[in-house]
């Protein structure tokens, strides 16, 4: 006599399973142009494949459904995801049990319909529309704000550079419009991480609704200072030094007569304790000899200097070509 489970042979139950299992079709919005998805009300700026791997209990759960007295042991395991233009399907294979018995394992496919459309961050730039405008403004005598903006875009993650929406060259700089808030601030932060850039910000009432609700535009002003890598400058205390670096909030100095190297906030620039030598400037010459802990340097004009290397993981040899800083009457190879 066959074994019965809740009155039926199991192999009756096997080709009645398709009875008490269905798939639902599920629904999602892509970006068409740039991909993004909406999911659970939400736009998700991701990979698609990623969005859906990283969700795919949520589609199992909303798409299989499977009626009494069958139920699903175990959590389904995903066996592969496939992507096309207008669908995405899932292969699930799920144990089904009655009772506290194993019928079967079964393998079953999750359709999902792509539909085309565009997130709000992709409307905004076909339309323009923005939030807030970052102005590049530069003291820079080596770059100006249009090789600033570029260099500045280049870095940024490409997830950030999307919520510009536009670029305008002005006659005193650059302008970035951008969707979002928060993500302009970001990159205010970044430039003056980065680069030393000093912030400043303001807001422009746009409209006034009768609720009393306030729309406004946030502008950003970042400046650059003037200082870059290889520029002299006087401390505070009234030494020289070399910029080697801009980073992290902080200029990276080397004191040209003691080789120390050290480095300062970058707000010390801008609080005036930090100056550019415009007038210091430093001339190429030729290794012609070393004498003791010294480096005998000639210009082109035949001057003859002992000079003190500063950086002192630096070696020279006769007819190398040097950078020599002539300062308070003594000669130093800064390059």
């Amino acid at each position: 006599m066959a074994d019965l489970v809740h009155g039926l042979p199991v192999k009756e139950w096997l080709k009645r399973i398709n009875e008490y299992v269905s798939i639902v079709e599920q629904n999602i919005t892509v970006c068409k142009d740039c991909g993004a998805v909406k999911l659970r009300g939400k736009w998700v700026y991701d990979d698609l494949v990623r969005i859906l791997k990283d969700n795919e209990i949520y589609f199992i759960e909303k798409s299989i459904n499977v009626k009494e007295p069958l139920r699903i042991v175990d959590q389904p395991q995903v066996l592969e995801i496939n992507v096309h233009k207008t669908k995405a399907v899932f292969k699930v294979s799920m144990n089904i049990a009655i009772n506290e018995r194993k019928l079967t394992n079964l393998v079953v496919s999750i359709p999902l319909k792509v539909n085309l459309g565009l997130c709000p961050r992709c409307i905004a730039q076909r339309g323009k529309a923005y939030k807030a405008i970052i102005q590049i403004r530069a003291e820079y005598h080596k770059k100006d704000p249009k090789t600033i903006s570029k260099e500045l875009l280049r870095k940024l993650p490409q997830d950030i550079k999307k919520e510009i929406v536009e670029i305008k060259e002005t006659k005193d700089g650059v302008d970035l419009y951008v969707y979002d808030i928060g993500i302009a601030r970001y990159i205010a932060k970044y430039a003056n991480r980065e680069y030393g850039a000093l912030i400043k910000e303001s807001y422009k009432l746009i409209s006034r609704k009768p609720d009393g609700h306030v729309n406004s535009r946030l502008t950003i002003s970042l400046r650059f200072p003037s200082i870059n890598v290889g520029d002299f400058v006087k401390t505070k205390e009234g030494n020289i030094a070399i910029v080697e670096g801009i980073s992290n909030g902080r200029v990276k100095l080397l004191d040209v007569v003691s080789g120390h190297r050290f480095s300062v906030p970058i707000k010390s620039y801008w609080n005036k304790e930090l100056v550019r030598e415009e007038n210091i400037r430093s001339k190429t010459m030729t290794v012609i000899g070393t004498k003791a802990d010294k480096i005998i340097v000639m210009d082109d004009e035949y001057n003859v200097y002992e000079a003190k290397i500063i950086h002192l993981d630096k070696s020279v040899r006769t007819g190398d070509k040097v950078k020599v800083l002539i300062y308070k009457g003594l000669a130093y190879i800064v390059d």
